[in-house]
């Protein structure tokens, strides 16, 4: 049972052919000259054929075409490709994927989805034929049809039971009540060794940065910082402090070392990032969709959802967090007011008496009713970090990212196509004189996401948000992506440990 449990929701198998053709064909070299891979995804009770085709061959391609069977027992719901110029369509039968040229080393991304039929308990795979033009011209079947995926453990998610689901499967869901230290002091019962683990693991790594190692040293740094730090930030790291029986000396090295890097110590730039929104008229079925991708090196800190329920009138607010980090990856308030951060580079010096972002972050979501007031908190002071903040009103459908230097700021509405992307880099002009030397990888993954949401912008679905975050020009490696769908009020859950996508009502997250 546990075994099925692991294979629940999502099935990732990757299967690459060679064919019954031999790998070397005489003069021609390698054959065919593409190679091609499927990952099937299951997801409830749709299925996603992902498809990377490569082109192994040192010449190009002319005319590409992918055209790819509808296994039996399911129907087609949408397809598409993943970069700009291509042409994808659906006779009846196969859905046909084609582009002008594939150069050589070049890999193209193919995704198409399927319903699965009532009852459906295992789907074969696809066959996939491919024909070309250029120094070799020629076509090849490549034939999946003999493999098959396991579908019977996958059943439709149930609205009122997807929350018990999805513990069961190991996501943590903790709710903590009442003020700062008492919900540190519950926080730190219910995670205790989760925060062992999480300090332990990450003090280990950070201690031999600077200060010659020394503890001390680095709590020294600290203290000097934190006079200024909002209570209820060091109120609950008391309280964490006392309920899972780690020192807050540690728990406050662990949380402001970041702040306290001396100036010639070389730090790693940020852990990457990708967040595109797509935002279009309420009254559409796909209205305001929100996608986040975030790499993560300490695999040993696992995210946990965080229910906050207040002494005050305050709505309780969810949300998504390390076991023993004060701060949040994501925040959703139970009056739907939707926040994500992330750090970026920027060479601009902070200035003195600026806000640790803990404290400005949390004060935000403290005091703000509405989205512009959300953003007003956020930019009411200057900060000791820069950071690209993506934040929404999810009921109003509206969204707009906040880049913020230490002093200075832009605020970017969606525009016409409906489409907003932040990375690793501030990417409003205003800001643009702040940018160190060329964040390279960030740039990479901001045009990227541009290209394939703008290829698709009419099509954009949940279900197609969740494959732009793996794109493999954006996909870094290990970590966890959300997907928020204004108009259904869900978020769709994925980590590294899990291995599968879940779908969790923010009303049943919240307890409404």
């Amino acid at each position: 049972m546990q075994k099925k449990i692991w294979w629940w929701l999502s099935l990732l198998v990757t299967i690459s052919l060679a064919g019954s053709m031999p790998d070397q064909v005489g003069a021609q070299g390698t054959w065919p000259p593409v190679s091609v891979q499927v990952k099937p995804v299951v997801t409830g009770n749709t299925l996603t054929f992902e498809i990377k085709a490569t082109n192994v061959a040192d010449w190009t391609l002319a005319d590409f075409n992918l055209k790819a069977s509808i296994p039996a027992g399911t129907s087609f719901a949408e397809g598409h490709a993943d970069f700009d110029g291509a042409v994808a369509s659906f006779d009846g039968q196969d859905v046909s994927f084609f582009v002008i040229t594939l150069p050589s080393g070049a890999t193209l991304g193919f995704r198409y989805t399927v319903n699965l039929a009532d009852g459906t308990t295992q789907c074969n795979l696809p066959q996939i034929w491919i024909g070309w033009k250029g120094r070799l011209p020629g076509q090849y079947l490549f034939d999946f049809e003999k493999q098959t995926v396991n579908t019977s453990t996958m059943p439709s998610p149930k609205a009122d039971s997807t929350l018990a689901e999805a513990i069961a499967r190991g996501l943590k869901v903790i709710q903590v009540h009442g003020s700062a230290y008492e919900q540190g002091m519950e926080r730190g019962q219910a995670l205790a060794k989760d925060i062992k683990d999480q300090v332990t693991a990450q003090l280990s790594t950070v201690l031999p940065l600077a200060y010659d190692g020394s503890r001390t040293k680095w709590l020294d740094a600290v203290h000097r910082l934190i006079t200024q730090v909002d209570s209820d930030v060091i109120d609950e790291l008391k309280g964490m402090a006392e309920g899972s029986g780690v020192a807050l000396d540690d728990l406050e090295i662990l949380n402001f070392s970041s702040y306290v890097f001396p100036d010639d110590t070389s730090k790693n730039s940020p852990t990457a990032c990708s967040v595109l929104a797509v935002n279009r008229p309420a009254s559409q079925s796909n209205g305001l969709i929100i996608g986040r991708h975030q790499d993560m090196d300490l695999l040993a800190a696992r995210l946990v959802f965080i229910v906050r329920h207040f002494s005050d009138r305050r709505p309780p607010r969810l949300d998504l967090a390390q076991p023993a980090s004060a701060d949040m990856w994501v925040s959703v308030t139970g009056s739907g007011l939707f926040w994500e951060g992330h750090p970026v580079s920027s060479n601009e010096p902070a200035p003195a008496g600026a806000a640790d972002l803990l404290s400005l972050v949390g004060g935000a979501l403290r005091k703000a009713r509405t989205l512009d007031e959300l953003q007003n908190q956020l930019l009411a002071q200057p900060r000791l970090k820069a950071m690209n903040m993506t934040i929404a009103s999810l009921p109003q459908n509206q969204v707009r990212i906040v880049e913020a230097s230490t002093t200075r700021s832009a605020v970017t509405r969606s525009g016409a196509d409906g489409l907003l992307v932040s990375t690793n880099h501030f990417a409003s002009s205003e800001l643009s004189s702040l940018r160190p030397p060329p964040e390279n990888r960030s740039q990479a993954r901001y045009e990227r996401l541009h290209e394939v949401a703008g290829a698709n912008q009419a099509d954009i679905s949940p279900q197609m948000m969740r494959t732009f975050m793996y794109d493999p020009h954006v996909f870094e490696g290990t970590g966890f992506t959300i997907v928020v769908d204004a108009a259904t009020m869900h978020i769709g859950y994925w980590d590294e440990v899990l291995g599968g996508w879940l779908d969790l009502a923010i009303s049943d997250l919240l307890g409404n």
